[in-house]
């Protein structure tokens, strides 16, 4: 219904020369692996915070709980009430290692990841934006819906990364490159 250069992302691509913020650049003047180093050193600092937090102990991942719900194991009440109903949860909210927006997200990948792995996926994934246009070429996660609801799951985000990643850096220095904020 609306759209605006940076938007909510405003600030996203990063200067080389000067390591400022911008919407709007030169693909040649944008530090793209300054990009990812910046991403990838807060999901260094969210590894080592969950993991302080948590000290060895076990806790059970929402994507647990939902291959357990999936395979009639259990209902979806029990996979809230059993994922919510866990003392460490609220240690790690407390912690600030994770939130309560994309918490069970993070938790799932911090647990099921070496910390080099997840520094290197977060860092490339959120240096990356959801969707690349380029000419009439348009590549995205997943297929978005209503209130930011969408198809994205670990292997097309993984796949949508790659593709943004080969094709970012393969762009002329001279072509501009535009952050888009699109809310549907």
């Amino acid at each position: 219904d609306w759209w605006q250069e940076g938007g909510r992302w405003s600030g996203k691509l990063k200067l080389k020369i000067t390591g400022a913020k911008a919407d709007s650049a030169l693909a040649g003047d944008v530090d793209w692996d300054g990009m990812i180093a910046e991403h990838g050193q807060r999901a260094a600092e969210t590894f080592d915070a969950v993991h302080k937090v948590l000290a060895g102990r076990a806790i059970t991942t929402w994507a647990q709980l939902i291959a357990k719900h999936k395979a009639g194991e259990i209902s979806i009440d029990e996979a809230r009430t059993t994922y919510n109903g866990q003392p460490i949860l609220e240690e790690l909210y407390v912690a600030k290692a994770i939130d309560s927006w994309d918490g069970a997200e993070t938790l799932s990948a911090v647990t099921s990841m070496d910390r080099e792995a997840y520094v290197r996926r977060e860092g490339e994934t959120n240096a990356s934006t959801w969707a690349l246009l380029i000419g009439d070429q348009w590549t995205e996660r997943g297929e978005m819906g209503w209130f930011g609801m969408s198809s994205a799951d670990d292997t097309s985000t993984a796949q949508a990364t790659d593709t943004f990643w080969s094709k970012v850096r393969a762009l002329p220095a001279d072509m501009r490159v535009t952050v888009v904020d699109c809310h549907i």
